[in-house]
């Protein structure tokens, strides 16, 4: 699994603004494709910035990085939540432990069992 690290800044009219994790968590997700391979969603929000952790299966870096963005720039996109956002900055990797307490992750939305 491949971590990239993505920062959201609001522009200067939504600049106090506190997003909710789990609803850009939701956005995000709904904007996921399947190639994206996406696994899991972690949130911290402040004001005028959000950080997501995006984590996809088995890419390599460079493509994990790509399908993160892919996401993220679909989501802004596709969002009223998110208008007036924008990525400020993107990496990939390891993170050293952040003190500042996270929002609670976000999981995939359940499964729907298809009909016969």
């Amino acid at each position: 699994m491949q971590l990239t690290v993505i920062t959201l800044t609001a522009a200067e009219d939504r600049a106090r603004q506190v997003l909710d994790g789990a609803q850009v968590a939701a956005a995000m997700w709904a904007a996921a494709d399947a190639e994206d391979r996406l696994e899991h969603i972690s949130t911290r929000s402040l004001p005028g910035h959000f950080r997501l952790g995006i984590f996809t299966a088995a890419l390599p870096e460079h493509a994990a990085m790509a399908a993160a963005l892919g996401i993220c720039h679909r989501a802004l996109a596709t969002s009223p939540l998110l208008h007036g956002w924008s990525v400020a900055a993107v990496s990939g990797g390891p993170r050293p432990p952040d003190r500042t307490p996270a929002e609670p992750r976000a999981t995939p939305p359940p499964s729907t069992p298809e009909g016969p």
